[in-house]
């Protein structure tokens, strides 16, 4: 009996030891945590507890209840500081924030009845993404004279073949490719940067070294890339990807392209657009997620394609 108390009493001293007051980088990925959801019938009926720890100097947090206007707002001082807070029952709105160069984190959570929540939150810096490689590829069956310009989410550092400020003027040909100027392009070609938009992590792919080159292929084949499209994709962000063991894959399409990246700006009817940008990073297991579908558009008339990516940088948390 006393050897085992003793073994209780070192395993607890364990714990507390290996414990410095920061969390394990692969927990802190997730900017957001609730770590405690119990039963409590000490909280008044119609009531529930939030406690949530802000782990950043500064932090703003702002709670609103669904059907209602107004909010509620706490702000830190210090990094880890507590609120116990008593809410009635229901689903609420929960952003936490601070000023400057900061992802905001939103989140919703319903509060149920007589029931304690616990949650941890770790708010991060936004770093500058890459937009690489967007790719613009015009087709139509006769050829046909258009202006195209593109408005960057962020900065442009190079565009080719050079861009007037009021845009590329092109002849498309019929073989795809594109005349500027009297010189003839496969596509057209621009770089930048921005900062790394928020990314919903739950929904994408889980995508090991081996199957980097079949995955690409089937999903390009969905977005409606044709073969010279996908070959020219693959054969510059295949190499990129395959130096992973496993990499967290998400395609931005349509509006979400247009948000996040680029708008474009043309004085003759797109009939078929197809724009992608695809954002991915290492990962060390696999993200609990759900597959993103496409459906492939019919190409027909005046065909634009746009592609490109970025490799998402590393988070710089708060603390």
């Amino acid at each position: 009996m006393r050897s085992l108390i003793l073994l209780s009493t070192l395993l607890i001293c364990s714990r507390i030891l290996a414990f410095d007051g920061k969390e394990p980088e692969y927990k802190r990925m997730n900017p957001w945590q609730v770590v405690m959801d119990e039963k409590d019938t000490d909280i008044p009926n119609g009531k529930a507890i939030f406690k949530v720890t802000l782990r950043a100097e500064g932090g703003i947090m702002q709670l609103q209840k669904k059907g209602e206007k107004s909010k509620e707002v706490w702000r830190s001082d210090s990094v880890g500081d507590r609120f116990h807070i008593t809410l009635d029952t229901g689903t609420y709105t929960i952003s936490f924030s601070k000023k400057g160069n900061y992802h905001p984190t939103t989140r919703t959570i319903h509060l149920r009845n007589q029931h304690f929540y616990e949650a941890r939150v770790y708010i991060h810096r936004i770093r500058n993404i890459r937009t690489k490689k967007p790719a613009i590829y015009i087709y139509n069956d006769e050829p046909t004279k258009l202006n195209l310009n593109f408005e960057a989410n962020g900065s442009v550092d190079f565009v080719y073949p050079e861009k007037p400020q009021s845009g590329w003027t092109i002849q498309t040909k019929e073989d795809g490719r594109l005349l500027v100027d009297g010189k003839s392009y496969d596509y057209l070609f621009w770089e930048g940067h921005r900062p790394t938009p928020s990314i919903d992590k739950s929904v994408g792919f889980n995508v090991t070294a081996d199957q980097v080159i079949p995955f690409l292929e089937i999903q390009l084949t969905a977005l409606g890339m044709n073969d010279r499209e996908k070959q020219d994709f693959i054969a510059y962000w295949g190499p990129q990807l395959i130096k992973n063991k496993l990499n967290f894959v998400q395609f931005m399409v349509g509006e979400s392209y247009n948000e996040h990246i680029a708008t474009l700006d043309c004085d003759q009817q797109i009939d078929t657009e197809i724009r992608v940008f695809m954002v991915y990073e290492s990962i060390d297991s696999p993200l609990p997620v759900n597959d993103q579908t496409f459906q492939a558009p019919v190409r027909q008339g005046l065909t634009l394609v746009e592609w490109g990516g970025g490799e998402l940088p590393k988070v710089e948390f708060e603390n």
